[in-house]
């Protein structure tokens, strides 16, 4: 490979990261009615189309003139660069960022056949019609002019790898935080809940046994059913009050109060790291919520979920607030 050919090559790679950028944007603001940043790194890139579509103009320019080879050849290798693309992401950050799980013909979620089909079409597109008009706007540049240009975003590629690494690092150790918080949080409130209910565990029974003598009774008289019945949702009657009544004691008890103190914080705290997880609108957790709608993680799926049904519900009332104005 001559250094002629190097230089175009690493150009065609920062322009084909972009256009992918580009595409995946359109794509969601037409699915989804929302504009976001849908690459991995922070900046207007997407480096799995950059690998894909050198990829394309090493192996497959060859074969052009060839419509159905080049079709096939871009819909297989398209597929294995997305497929090894979120196998890797999985394997280093135990993250999936798109799942074509619901796709039906789909190889573990990574790839399906309805992309595949739409990688092999614009395959063809690509190099038939947008490639020749690309590589004739890089030759008519200066070399000087692009060769420091090229320097210079490679640069800030760079920073950008980084500082994304780092960010995701991040919000792993961010998740293990926050779902240790709510098994805390969790366990607070089953022993808050034990300490009620034992009081009632009586009551429970003998309502138990009431509905029994009312499934008794109705193969005897009406009478005599509907009799046991009206007792039987008196004593339901009382077993809330009863309930009522354990909760008033409960608070009586030093050690309940404590669960509830302990309850009351474990929530401040949760509440504040999900706001502080989600402070930043157009990077970090925020942005890879955004752009990402399917991600999940291998290790705090509760917390992830949790985390997205936390932010939907602050944008509900961000809209409703705004309807009031």
């Amino acid at each position: 490979m001559s250094v002629e050919d190097f230089y175009l090559l690493l150009v065609f790679f920062l322009v084909y990261s972009f256009l992918g950028w580009c595409v995946e944007v359109a794509y969601h603001a037409v699915t989804f009615g929302k504009v976001v940043n849908r690459g991995f790194l922070n900046g207007p890139v997407c480096p799995i189309y950059g690998f894909g579509m050198l990829a394309v103009i090493v192996l497959l320019l060859p074969v052009e003139e060839h419509l159905f080879l080049l079709f096939l050849g871009g819909l297989c290798l398209t597929s294995v660069i997305e497929l090894f693309g979120g196998w890797a992401l999985y394997r280093l950050f135990h993250m999936r960022w798109w799942d074509y799980t619901n796709e039906p013909f789909n190889l573990g979620g990574y790839v399906c056949l309805k992309f595949s089909l739409m990688w092999g079409i614009g395959c063809v597109l690509m190099v038939r019609v947008i490639h020749p008009l690309i590589q004739t706007l890089v030759e008519i540049v200066p070399r000087a002019v692009g060769v420091w240009g090229m320097v210079s975003l490679y640069c800030l590629y760079a920073v950008d790898t980084v500082a994304t690494v780092f960010t995701v690092i991040g919000l792993s150790h961010d998740l293990e935080t926050l779902n240790r918080i709510t098994g805390e949080l969790r366990e607070v409130s089953d022993r808050i809940t034990e300490r009620i209910a034992d009081t009632a565990i009586s009551t429970d029974q003998r309502i138990g046994e009431q509905r029994v003598q009312a499934a008794l009774a109705k193969a005897e008289t009406r009478d005599a059913a509907e009799r046991v019945q009206t007792q039987a949702r008196e004593n339901v009657a009382r077993m809330r009050n009863r309930l009522i009544t354990a909760s008033v004691e409960a608070e009586k008890d030093p050690q309940y109060m404590e669960l509830v103190r302990r309850k009351k914080e474990l929530e401040a705290r949760v509440e504040d790291w999900r706001r502080q997880m989600l402070h930043h609108r157009y990077y970090g957790t925020r942005r890879f919520l955004d752009a990402f709608p399917n991600l999940r993680h291998e290790d705090h799926r509760e917390a992830l979920d949790g985390l997205r049904e936390f932010l939907q519900e602050k944008r509900k009332e961000i809209r409703s607030e705004k309807k009031k104005k």
